[in-house]
């Protein structure tokens, strides 16, 4: 078994990372993804995204694959630890630069290590990781967003979860929407019928869209309100029109 970090996704192939690794359960972590990042410049070393990817190879085929970028700042990762750098500043010690396996500007939880085969392989990247940070003197290694299985591995390596808190709105069994309007209390359910009825009352129409009947003026327009998000908010939106071209 050989490891290998790269500089960047395309020193892989399509066919490699898709076709002989499981992307199943992971559409942001996929290589069209992870491409059309690089391709539109929107993860740069300028904006403190420094590929590293980590790839695990046996007869120089490809046999695992994390997602891994040296960072220099924590902007665009939607978890907030500039407390843990402030810290670490006061105590004269260097935060930065830090690895990351994310998606970049994309907090989806989801799949973060790859193999052709069983668990073990995704053992020899930690430990490889691992070897890596000491070898380099990089003082942390952040996974966000790990799923369940993700997480069950990284336990064994006496990794340090960090708790944090989101609102997810899950389907419990509403058959329709009245059935989830019967959880809510009296005053809940009027303000939300009243803001339906003044959709009507607006003539506003939704509709749905999906790989089939997608155009690339529907991602123009959708990028308007995508940069408009952030400007309200007084920040620089993290991908340009580039990307979602590129997606498309």
């Amino acid at each position: 078994m050989e490891f290998e970090f790269i500089s960047s996704i395309a020193a892989t192939n399509t066919s490699d990372i898709n076709e002989r690794l499981s992307f199943s359960k992971a559409s942001f972590c996929s290589y069209d993804y992870l491409y059309a990042i690089e391709k539109s410049n929107v993860a740069t070393v300028n904006e403190g995204w420094e590929v590293n990817h980590l790839c695990l190879k046996k007869n120089k085929k490809l046999e695992g694959f994390i997602p891994i970028y040296k960072k220099n700042n924590s902007n665009g990762e939607f978890v907030f630890d500039h407390q843990w750098a402030h810290a670490h500043h006061q105590a004269n010690r260097s935060y930065y630069p830090k690895l990351l396996s994310a998606s970049p500007y994309t907090p989806c939880e989801g799949q973060k290590f790859f193999t052709k085969e069983d668990q073990s392989q995704s053992e020899l990247m930690i430990n490889a990781i691992k070897n890596y940070m000491k070898e380099k003197n990089f003082g942390s290694w952040h996974i966000l967003f790990p799923d369940s299985e993700s997480k069950e591995i990284l336990k064994k390596f006496d990794l340090i979860e960090r708790s944090g808190y989101r609102f997810v709105w899950k389907n419990r069994n509403y058959k329709d929407f009245d059935s989830f309007m019967r959880i809510l209390k009296s005053r809940q359910r009027k303000n939300i019928k009243k803001e339906r009825e003044g959709i009507t009352d607006y003539g506003i129409k939704f509709i749905l869209k999906d790989n089939k009947n997608l155009t690339i003026d529907d991602w123009s327009i959708f990028y308007e309100f995508y940069c408009k998000t952030y400007l309200e908010r007084y920040q620089k939106p993290y991908f340009n029109i580039d990307f979602f071209r590129n997606i498309h």
